[in-house]
């Protein structure tokens, strides 16, 4: 996200703050340190300088504002709510500093006395500096997408405009009093703050679109804006009318606002090939300059950090976050008449990649998937193929092997070359050979120092195992092809193939170094400490590996770290094999992986293959940077020749570098695909699923009094309710949209809940949640989910029913028969309200289960990517609108385990147990992970003529209880092998007009992410395309509502789901 970044003679290390001399100040040597002064966090953004008392004024990670005099004293620090990311700005007069917080807020402060003079609240994390008009107005953006003016003096809001979009950068003002600002949506917004003051509702006086994300604006002498985008190329517009004046087109995103000189020329780095560019006033291209081997005028942060610009002790200083220009207009001018040069330092207690390894001591901070470079080739240890090799990583397959006058020694019979910088002699070599000018037959390049190196075979096989030799990192061993983590014990050998510091250290596994934190599989036993001595701990997720977690310093003055010991005799997840020996201690479905590649041997395609049968008939699904859709669950893999990334894909994937990674660089790449078949052997799943399902008999708590009482349902809710189970919520209210509010009733647990439990009931009447003195639900449609509500929270589930279920008489699409509401559970307008109920009530990010019942089954499985896992009872299977069978539900395309389950003697036309046990087959034939369960017992009154009723076995009156333990028994099952992440996923309300809606700007998480939509057309019936993680939207035909909203979903690489609702006025 771009910053304002401001020239700065201050360096920002750490928690400690330095003034250094920055030209010939008397009694200072030039560089000497003036003074330091320890503020108490980490520094996020330049100081500002007050010229009027010569104060300085500096935010902190630790949440407060710090006001320093000229020699370093504090004079005054102000406490704010949330880390104070951007640089404060002083007033024309000296008399208020103005900071942003993470805490929503801007704050006024009196410069003088520390005072608060006044805050105000934007609603979201502001990222940005307040920018200042002329008439001490403040212009500020906050991630909601809302723009604000305010008045300087008092925070007084003047107007605001909401632009839909994330606004991450400070803006930029004209001296025509026009105002630019950039958005994440790809537009570059002028606004006229006169207009705004009188009429909020005018909107912008013009936006243009750059095709991607933009950088902060720039403007010149002549009133002309520029931007750099996303989409690799820099505009120039016109500042009144926005009329395009040009674009240019560079070889990267621009990520970085441009820089202007006196005479007009613009410079603007690019960020996927590092160059420099010049372009003339008119926009055409001067020069670009690469600089992997020149003094940088461009610094590119590998994460943000601290940089420093100038020479021999005279620097000024700066905090980035992507892309900086090393150049004076940017920094000024520290060390006038030398050679300058940027340095950058990065954090030694942010992990900005979340791989565990804080930034400094990361070799790829930006990369969760490498921490490593041994041999400083730029290829992480784990992509690399010669990982302890610089001079051969590049150099096609070669291997160093002797210097000139040593003997080079090959590990089975191969090509060896001798020679230096291009001029090689070569030898087929047997075992061993001398590197000298007379083994080879002559001298191939005189005067230099020389070097053997070998390339092994891409075609032969010596040890016979099926892998060539220059694959096999063991070509001599037929019993080994892998050492994953380059210890040279082959994995089938190594107990410990992932752990090169380990394997000799007593069943220890290294998981972090100080200052990191330790993560385990499963509970372990966590050692802190170096060289013997260590402090333990019993550790259930993470630990910090610090000195304070483990209840002091086990050893002075040495690099600590933390390693585990998984148990050798619990055993986690219950699949019979002990945590130690377990090479998935928290899958229960999995415990081996023969070929080491990740990939547990029941869900592995290959299990003896860690190449994934290079040589079987792939099918080619798209070209680099293209759609791959695949027809069913299929194996996909990316890249070329023998150089691949996999992944299991259901539905299509993106065929990018920036999903799989690159594992083929300056090639050209691909995807295709293997269609991955049912494996029908989860016995722990699909036990009780054989032709003759288990019936399990439970004894019936109902009795004739409740069925002739009138209203039997709201007897037997009374009946088995419990207020001692848990806590029990007031009917709640969300506002969804502009004209709908939704009900529904929550049941906290005592305890802290497992998951959060969604019900959706069945029925089609309208009627309302109520509760009666008790507090217990009563509702006209009181079937099982609803009557048994509170059981589900006695079981340690946060639980939420909704009301009737948002069912809505007045929906489109019904048909013949009447049945509107089946079509409408079905449909965008229904994901909208469990979208917007569910991101209420899950604060915490518990993984979520949606259980359906009767109709509210159709519900379940309609919404069923928005949830960890769905449970259906008694499910429509026929005769309704949109009855749960494969000729309206793709099957094939269903990643979320279904628990279902019915009633033996249920009698319910449109369910029967014919039909729902047609239901179980069609899942398990699409290779869904079903567990099924079937129920008898209950009550089912001889006079009863409707078989639908709630009153009856269909809807399990009599067994509630223990229906319902089989169901939790299941979801806490299910617990362990859930994913623990979960990606961001922001709602948004767009700028009226927006067609395109980029989601990466919405969320974030461990990547790669991939983006689905629930349904292709929104809740008013526009359509929806989404292509790369771009939804394009075509708003509905003729609409009276004054809104239109869509769900997105997110997941991130472990399968961790969110979803959120986009709002997109329509007038």
């Amino acid at each position: 996200m771009d910053k304002l970044i401001r020239p700065l003679l201050l360096t920002l290390l750490s928690v400690t703050l330095l003034l250094f001399t920055v030209s010939m100040p008397l009694h200072a040597a030039p560089g000497s340190a003036l003074w330091s002064v320890d503020i108490g966090g980490n520094i996020g953004s330049s100081a500002a300088y007050d010229h009027t008392n010569g104060q300085l004024y500096v935010g902190s990670a630790d949440k407060h504002l710090y006001a320093l005099d000229n020699v370093g004293n504090v004079l005054w620090t102000f406490a704010t709510q949330g880390y104070i990311a951007a640089a404060p700005v002083v007033s024309a007069d000296g008399a208020i500093v103005y900071i942003t917080s993470y805490d929503h807020h801007v704050y006024a402060i009196d410069t003088q006395s520390g005072i608060e003079l006044w805050r105000f609240n934007t609603g979201d994390i502001v990222y940005a500096s307040v920018a200042i008009d002329q008439s001490n107005h403040l212009y500020i953006g906050s991630r909601n997408g809302i723009f604000y003016a305010l008045d300087g003096a008092t925070g007084t809001e003047q107007w605001q405009l909401n632009l839909g979009s994330v606004i991450g950068s400070s803006a930029a003002i004209e001296h025509n009093g026009y105002v630019y600002v950039g958005a994440a949506d790809g537009y570059l917004y002028a606004l006229d703050p006169s207009v705004l003051q009188v009429n909020p509702s005018s909107g912008w006086v013009w936006r243009a679109f750059t095709g991607g994300g933009v950088s902060s604006p720039v403007i010149d002498f002549d009133g002309h804006v520029y931007v750099g985008s996303h989409d690799y190329s820099i505009y120039s517009f016109g500042g009144d009318t926005g009329t395009q004046r040009w674009s240019t087109t560079l070889g990267g995103r621009i990520t970085s606002s441009p820089v202007i000189d006196s005479q007009g020329n613009l410079y603007v780095s690019t960020f996927d090939n590092g160059a420099l560019n010049a372009l003339a006033p008119s926009g055409s291209l001067m020069w670009s300059l690469p600089l992997s081997n020149s003094a940088e005028p461009m610094y590119s942060s590998p994460a943000p950090a601290f940089v420093r610009y100038g020479a021999a002790g005279q620097y000024a200083y700066a905090y980035v976050t992507d892309t900086i220009h090393c150049m004076n207009p940017v920094f000024g001018d520290p060390a006038p008449g030398v050679l300058k040069s940027c340095e950058y330092l990065l954090s030694d207690q942010d992990d900005f990649d979340g791989d565990g390894v804080v930034d400094r001591v990361d070799a790829f901070p930006m990369d969760s998937t490498e921490t490593l470079d041994s041999d400083q080739d730029g290829t992480g240890n784990n992509a690399d193929p010669f990982p302890y090799d610089p001079d051969n990583n590049v150099a096609g397959g070669w291997v160093s092997c002797g210097d000139e006058w040593t003997t080079c020694t090959v590990p089975v019979p191969a090509e060896v070359r001798y020679g230096a910088n291009g001029q090689y002699a070569t030898q087929q070599v047997q075992d061993s050979i001398a590197c000298t000018n007379s083994a080879f037959g002559g001298d191939p390049i005189s005067g230099v120092f020389k070097a053997c190196s070998y390339s092994l075979s891409s075609t032969a096989d010596f040890d016979g195992d099926g892998v060539v030799d220059s694959l096999d990192a063991f070509p001599a061993d037929n019993t080994e092809t892998l050492d994953s983590d380059r210890d040279g014990i082959g994995n089938n050998a190594d107990p410990f193939p992932y752990d090169a510091d380990n394997n000799v250290t007593g069943g220890w596994v290294f998981c972090g170094n100080e200052w990191s934190s330790c993560t385990v599989p499963v509970p372990a036993e966590v050692r802190y400490g170096a060289n013997g001595q260590y402090a333990t701990q019993q550790v259930q997720d993470t630990i910090a590996c610090t000195n304070s977690a483990f209840g002091g310093d086990p050893i002075s003055g040495v690099l600590k770290a933390c390693s585990y010991s998984l148990s050798s005799t619990a055993d986690f997840d219950g699949d019979g094999v002990v945590d130690s020996l377990d090479d998935f201690p928290a899958d229960r479905t999995e415990s081996v992986d023969s070929d080491n590649d990740g990939i547990g041997d029941n869900s592995d395609v290959f299990p003896n293959d860690p190449t994934n049968n290079p040589n079987a008939n792939w099918i080619h699904c798209a070209n680099d940077n293209a759609l791959c859709e695949v027809p069913s669950r299929a194996l996909v893999r990316y890249g070329a020749g023998s150089q691949y990334q996999f992944a299991v894909v259901i539905g299509a994937v993106h065929c990018s570098a920036s999903v799989f990674g690159n594992p083929a660089p300056n090639q050209t790449r691909a995807c295709s695909y293997i269609v991955i078949n049912p494996i029908a052997s989860s016995s722990a799943a699909i036990s009780n699923l054989s032709a003759n399902p288990v019936v399990t008999t439970l004894a019936n708590t109902a009795s004739d009094s409740q069925f002739n009482s009138g209203n039997p349902e709201r007897i037997r809710s009374e009946l088995i309710g419990s207020p001692s189970y848990m806590l029990l919520s007031p009917i709640r209210k969300t506002l969804n949209g502009a004209d709908v509010s939704i009900d529904y009733m929550v049941h906290e647990p005592l305890v802290s809940p497992k998951g959060i439990v969604l019900l959706i009931a069945g029925g089609q009447l309208d009627a309302e949640l109520s509760v009666d003195t008790d507090n217990h639900i009563l509702s006209a449609g009181d079937d099982f989910l609803v009557r048994s509500a509170h059981l589900f929270a006695a079981q340690g589930y946060k639980v939420v029913t909704m009301s009737h279920p948002s069912d809505r008489a007045d929906d489109v699409g019904n048909d013949t028969n009447g049945y509107a509401y089946d079509h409408y559970r079905n449909s965008m307008r229904h994901a909208v309200d469990v979208s917007t109920i569910i991101n209420t009530e899950n604060q915490n990010g518990l993984p979520v289960f949606i259980s359906g019942t009767d109709r509210g089954a159709i519900s379940a499985m309609a919404l069923h990517t928005m949830a960890n896992a769905i449970d259906l009872t008694s499910p429509i299977t026929s005769g309704v609108y949109v009855p749960i069978n494969s000729a309206y539900f793709d099957f094939a395309n269903i990643n979320r385990n279904i628990y279902l389950a019915w009633h033996v003697n249920g009698a319910c036309s449109v369910s029967t147990p014919t039909d729902t046990e047609n239901l179980r087959d069609e899942l398990m034939a699409a290779g869904v992970n079903i567990q099924a369960d079937v129920f008898a017992g209950g009550f089912d009154h001889p006079a009863q003529t409707n078989p639908c009723r709630n009153d009856t076995v269909h809807s399990f009156f009599g067994i509630e209880s223990g229906v319902v333990e089989k169901i939790t028994a299941w979801y806490d099952s299910l617990l362990a092998t859930l994913p623990q992440t979960r990606p961001t996923a922001d709602a948004v309300t767009l700028a009226t007009g927006i067609t395109a809606i980029d989601l990466s700007v919405l969320s974030a998480g461990e990547g790669p992410l991939t983006y689905s939509l629930p349904f292709t057309s929104t809740s008013l019936g526009g359509s929806l395309t989404l292509s790369h993680g771009i939804v394009s939207y075509s708003p509905p035909v003729n609409s009276v509502a004054i809104e239109d909203s869509f769900v997105y979903i997110v997941k991130d690489r472990n399968g961790g789901i969110s979803h959120n609702v986009v709002t997109i006025p329509l007038q």
